[in-house]
């Protein structure tokens, strides 16, 4: 009897010893200055029930995998898309903003991708670039239909194993960047191009790394200097690039990009006024009231009241 209650006493101890390693890892983990326990993390698993209907807002280009039920993307109000479990979904930047719709209980998850896309160290994204099929005046607009791609066995293993790993609580930066590389990889080796070609399509051009990382950041920066010193480029090497690949001069294309955009975040979104004046890289409000008077006709927060009462 004596014997058994050591025994038993020793494996609680040991019990123990492994429940408050255990918790100081994950403590360790929680802490440290790579947890991603931002609004819009790197990756996200996200669960919607029946019914909900919510605004997102689209602040860089995202896949979205539907593991669970059905949802309904509202772009405009003449653009709807239903999504089935089953399917990845791209959605590009230039979307802005969508809403939400859960048809029935729905668990998602997100790939938000902050970094250039690349599909492999020996294969480059540029390389699925095919001029004869991308019309490059349209490559950078809203298409009416969203582009997808079927889970494949593989692919869903993947995305189980994050899942898993999430719902640990592992939420590292650095891993959540590894996974996204990851996913590129098996997308590489487990679809054929055709469908990664069509699948990308909406971003592809013959220097994706820079389209993207123009057309993610033109907001956050107040001119074309500021936007090519963040490339490490001159002014010269900049405008050369970007009439490469955008066919027209960097000055006159982000202005009017950045002014539809204020004007599509006024006007159909539900953003603070200050907010969006911030994330357009204006100083003040009164700055930002100056530019849309001159360039929208009317100041953010009439012109927000207009449309409301329209």
């Amino acid at each position: 009897m004596c014997i058994r209650v050591t025994v038993c006493e020793t494996y609680v101890k040991h019990v123990d010893k492994k429940i408050i390693m255990e918790l100081r890892n994950i403590m360790e983990h929680l802490n440290c200055f790579n947890y991603d326990n931002s609004k819009k993390p790197r990756i996200e698993v996200i669960n919607y029930n029946k019914g909900v209907k919510v605004e997102v807002i689209i602040d860089t280009n995202e896949i979205v995998f539907l593991l669970k039920g059905k949802i309904k993307y509202t772009f405009h109000p003449d653009i709807e898309y239903c999504l089935n479990k089953g399917k990845m979904l791209f959605l590009t930047i230039e979307y802005r903003s969508l809403i939400v719709s859960a048809e029935c209980d729905t668990s998602i998850v997100v790939l938000r991708l902050y970094n250039p896309i690349k599909l492999c160290e020996s294969y480059f994204v540029e390389r699925l670039f095919d001029p004869n099929e991308n019309n490059m005046d349209e490559i950078y607009q809203i298409q009416d239909e969203p582009k997808t791609l079927p889970i494949n066995t593989r692919m869903r293993y993947f995305i189980n194993g994050i899942i898993d790993c999430v719902e640990d609580g592992i939420k590292c930066k650095h891993f959540f960047d590894m996974k996204i590389r990851e996913f590129f990889m098996l997308l590489r080796a487990y679809y054929i191009k055709s469908e990664i070609r069509k699948f990308l399509s909406p971003i592809l051009s013959s220097d994706t790394a820079f389209s993207e990382y123009v057309k993610n950041n033109r907001n956050k920066f107040p001119t074309v200097i500021a936007l090519a010193k963040s490339m490490h480029l001159t002014q010269r090497q900049f405008a050369l690039r970007f009439k490469k690949v955008f066919g027209c001069a960097p000055y006159g294309w982000m202005k009017e990009g950045r002014t539809l955009s204020i004007h599509y975040e006024i006007t159909a979104t539900r953003k603070p006024i200050k907010q969006i004046a911030y994330e357009n890289g204006f100083g003040s409000i009164a700055q930002f009231t100056r530019f849309c008077k001159k360039e929208l006709g009317l100041p953010p927060v009439e012109l927000r009241s207009k449309i409301l009462q329209a």
